[in-house]
């Protein structure tokens, strides 16, 4: 057989008394592994906890290492959670040694406490095999299990959410005005010979042309590219407001008239026996009362626009059928349906409460609006003054203020619109009411924006013009980037605003930015579980001092020095897994001396008889060997 090795008390670490540590250098030279595990779990948990601290509610942007946060969290998580299991395996390992030290126990106990060391399996199944008295162990158990929590509650401390923050970014401006000098509505005869002046006359032209058939404009603003949007603060400008009345809905009376020739005249009548026509059933050429006969359908009518009549702005009559229903109503023989608006445009001040922009367009915003009341007029000076409800004044040089209206009342709506008239020169003012027509004569001169101003939305039409002369107004002089209102080019913008004295107010540019919110919540299992297991093992280092056991932890070595009697290892019968697992539930043992010269080993325990022993040929050994207190 070769020789005993047989290890003492006084030879190795094997004596229950004489081999407890004596201080704690011991405990730590004894502990040193589980100990390291239990600091680098907990080092990697404090990391942890500075990292969020860190990145809670910071940009991502701003995050200036090459790694993620969430990376960060995952690597440390993945650390600690190793290192946390080498402590938690060792004290089960040891717990196992005092298990078999307090009384006999099952010796399938060893299998379920190495399995418990391995995983949460091994963990479910010693709570369920071992009794109520090992709490340590059972604890271990538990968080064994809780582990399984560390790393999916770990993920889902960092959210990364969506904010709207201010940015610092120079220029962002939007343009206001109280005075008003503009650049494009000048007496065009002045700049004859200027080619660069007429240019502006014809952005001026193609400017109002695009406004009656809908085409939006805007004042300028730059909100730059880099920011989701800018917001500017609540302003008064200077502008041009617009108001269309229906005159039949304000009490005008309509009557219509059969002549001679059987062509109907309606004619409307409203304050101070102001009157206005349209013609029906007209014959064409008077001497042919065969002929084909022709029918007025639309009829404007442009008041006054000397400085002295239009103080605040301009008014126009419009009297409108439509053809069909003309043609329909004579050959019923009723009258047609017709309509009568007045449309007015005047200067007023607008405030904006708030105004919000992308680097391209201003978002609708309604301004609320107050008319101006004409000042004193000073005798050749070059800026008339206006005043608002609110006591604030305007100034609007005195050529910009006669040539808007001038230009509105008869070049555009005349010789552009209704080109069948022959209106007066652009640069002489309307003394008296004109009226212009547009009828279904055969072959007569009609421009396609004539037709259109005639089946389109007056009130829009209105509405569109004003618009756009406010944006002239609030158009900068000299502009960059470039002015909406400006001939560009790719390389250079060719032509400044028109208001040779718009301000400029600055605002503040927002963009969209994901962050970092740490959601503190979602810590606590991988906190609590670090705790918990560093708790542990401080109490299994106590429970091992207290009790005697020498501190054989998880080492191999342990049973290999301190196995079971020679009679149970030379079992022959016992040559498998299956096997083993049989015999050592069937048998009980106990782990402390059993020689007399102190040695330590397992001893088989008879539950019946005590420690009067029990033949091995009973527990499936070999015949004829007896253990008695533990020796064979």
């Amino acid at each position: 057989m070769g020789s005993d090795i047989r290890i003492t008390g006084s030879e190795g670490s094997a004596g229950m008394e004489k081999d407890g540590p004596k201080n704690w250098m011991a405990v730590a030279h004894c502990w040193w592994w589980e100990i390291s595990g239990a600091l680098i779990s907990t080092l990697c948990m404090g990391l942890i906890l500075i990292i969020l601290a860190k990145a809670d509610g910071i940009a991502l942007e701003a995050w200036r290492l090459p790694i993620q946060p969430n990376s960060l969290i995952s690597v440390f998580t993945t650390i600690g959670k190793s290192a946390l299991m080498v402590p938690i395996a060792g004290c089960l390992s040891q717990l196992a040694w005092q298990h078999f030290a307090s009384e006999p126990r099952s010796l399938d106990h060893i299998r379920v406490f190495d399995d418990a060391s391995r995983g949460p399996w091994g963990a479910v199944e010693l709570l369920l095999v071992i009794g109520k008295k090992g709490y340590l162990a059972r604890l271990l158990a538990i968080a064994t299990v809780l582990a399984l929590g560390i790393e999916p509650f770990a993920q889902q401390i960092l959210e990364f959410g969506t904010r709207h923050v201010e940015i610092a970014i120079p220029s962002v401006e939007i343009a206001a005005a109280s005075m008003y000098q503009s650049r494009g509505f000048r007496n065009d005869e002045l700049w004859r010979d200027d080619a660069e002046k007429l240019s502006r006359v014809v952005i001026r032209d193609n400017d109002i042309s695009n406004a009656i058939l809908g085409v939006k404009t805007q004042p300028y603003f730059h909100c730059p590219p880099s920011a989701n949007n800018c917001t500017y603060p609540a302003f008064t400008t200077l502008g041009v407001c617009s108001t269309v009345t229906n005159n039949r809905a304000e009490g005008a009376q309509l009557s219509c008239e059969t002549g001679v020739t059987k062509d109907v005249t309606c004619t409307f009548k409203w304050a101070s026996n102001v009157s206005m026509s349209l013609t029906f059933n007209k014959q064409s050429d008077p001497k042919n009362l065969t002929g084909e006969r022709q029918h007025e359908v639309f009829r404007l009518r442009v008041e006054p626009t000397s400085a002295a009549k239009a103080a605040t702005g301009l008014t126009m009559t419009a009297i409108r059928a439509s053809s069909s229903e003309v043609l329909n109503s004579i050959k019923a023989g009723r009258y047609p349906e017709i309509e009568l608006l007045t449309l007015r445009w005047y200067w007023c001040a607008q405030t904006y409460p708030w105004t919000n922009a992308s680097s391209a367009h201003l978002l609708p915003s309604q301004p609320t609006t107050e008319p101006l009341t004409p000042g004193t007029d000073s005798t050749g000076s070059e800026w008339l003054t206006f005043t608002s409800a609110s006591a604030n004044e305007y100034r609007i040089h005195r050529e910009t203020h006669a040539s808007v209206w001038e230009y509105l009342g008869m070049k555009i709506l005349t010789s552009h619109v209704l080109m069948n008239t022959k209106p007066n020169s652009p640069t002489t003012s309307i003394t008296s009411p004109q009226d212009y027509f547009l009828g279904t004569e055969q072959g007569t001169c009609r421009s396609t924006l004539e037709m259109f101003l005639y089946a389109s939305s007056l009130q829009n039409v209105t509405q569109n013009i004003a618009a756009l002369l406010s944006n002239y107004i609030r158009s900068r002089t000299s502009a960059t980037p470039p002015d909406p209102f400006a001939i560009t080019t790719p390389d250079e913008n060719v032509l400044p605003g028109d208001n040779s004295n718009a301000t400029v107010l600055t605002g503040s540019a927002w963009k969209d930015e994901t962050y970092i919110e740490v959601r503190w919540g979602w810590i606590s299992v991988p906190l609590g579980e670090t705790l918990l297991a560093v708790m542990l093992l401080g109490a299994t280092i106590i429970s091992a001092r207290l009790s005697g056991v020498p501190v054989l932890g998880s080492s191999p070595l342990g049973l290999l020095f301190h196995g079971l009697e020679r009679g149970v290892r030379e079992a022959g019968t016992v040559k498998s897994r299956r096997a083993m697992v049989g015999v050592a539930r069937g048998v009980e043992v106990r782990f402390g001396e059993r020689d007399r010269d102190g040695s330590l080993g397992f001893s088989i325990v008879d539950k019946s008889e005590g420690e009067r022993g029990c033949t091995l040929e009973e527990r499936g050994g070999e015949k004829g060997t007896r253990v008695t207190d533990g020796k064979t």
